[in-house]
């Protein structure tokens, strides 16, 4: 008697496609913009509607290409919509929209690094349970992701506090560090504190 192999289906990544699909159905509003106004219409160019259908899309996750197909048309006249003069809302809105999908992601990312997944327990074919299985490179990668927007944020605030107040000035009055020279050490401190964890 032969047996055919089955496939098993991973619980874990059907939950997760449904709670996408679910996040997807509860997509914010749509972003609201001024499209690009068009010298001549064509019956197959970028209408109005079609840019809202196309800035959906990217909302939800698409990429450009699949976004401009998911229109009737191709990456390059997207691109080319873009840069057009009187193409700033349609940018600033392409923009946004693939912020709130990268958000998406790496929501279901720290979800996965955090709580882990689950992966079935195969014995001769039968299930015999699952187990919790963390993956903690993704957990790495994403405090390497956090701390570097973490210390983007402290470099603008610096170069912000740099430019209204040129010198600091000590508890006795007199000059302290300069900004630059804080920055400095804050840049030096955060390195060797770095060094030494690894």
């Amino acid at each position: 008697m032969s047996r055919t192999p089955r496939r098993h289906r991973l619980p874990h990544a059907a939950a997760r496609s449904r709670s996408l699909g679910e996040r997807q159905a509860v997509v914010a509003a749509p972003i609201a913009f001024d499209p690009v106004p068009m010298a001549r219409r064509r019956a197959g160019g970028w209408s109005a509607d079609r840019q809202r259908a196309f800035i959906a899309a990217l909302q939800r996750g698409a990429s450009v290409t699949l976004a401009a197909r998911s229109v009737g048309l191709s990456r390059q006249s997207a691109l080319a919509l873009r840069s057009r003069p009187g193409g700033e809302g349609f940018a600033e809105a392409w923009d946004v929209a693939i912020a709130m999908a990268c958000g998406d992601a790496e929501e279901i990312l720290r979800d996965i690094a955090v709580h882990g997944h689950r992966v079935p327990l195969v014995h001769r074919g039968r299930r015999l349970g699952e187990m919790r299985r963390f993956d903690t490179r993704l957990l790495l990668r994403l405090l390497a992701a956090s701390d570097r927007v973490a210390d983007r944020s402290v470099d603008r605030a610096a170069a912000a506090s740099a430019a209204a107040a040129p010198a600091l000035v000590g508890p006795d009055g007199s000059e302290a560090l300069s900004a630059r020279e804080l920055g400095f050490l804050r840049t030096v401190l955060r390195k060797s504190r770095a060094g030494r964890q690894a």
